[in-house]
């Protein structure tokens, strides 16, 4: 997954989120909230989705909708 050169700085959770997928991408929410938390719950699920989202605009992930 490459950044783009003007990515904006991360903060810590987000590069845990980053060091997931550098790992071993593409990855579901699901998976990420499974490495990182060993839980799958709806509070992890949203707070991972939305550090993806944050992620997305500051250009560091790209993100496969289709299903």
């Amino acid at each position: 997954m490459p950044k783009k050169e003007s990515a904006e700085p991360v903060s810590g959770t987000e590069l845990q989120i980053l060091d997931e997928l550098w790992k071993d991408a593409p990855k579901t929410i699901r998976e990420i909230c499974d490495a990182l938390y060993g839980d799958t719950s709806a509070s992890f699920y949203a707070t991972v989705q939305s550090l993806l989202d944050r992620l997305e605009k500051k250009g560091w992930v790209t993100r496969d909708r289709s299903g």
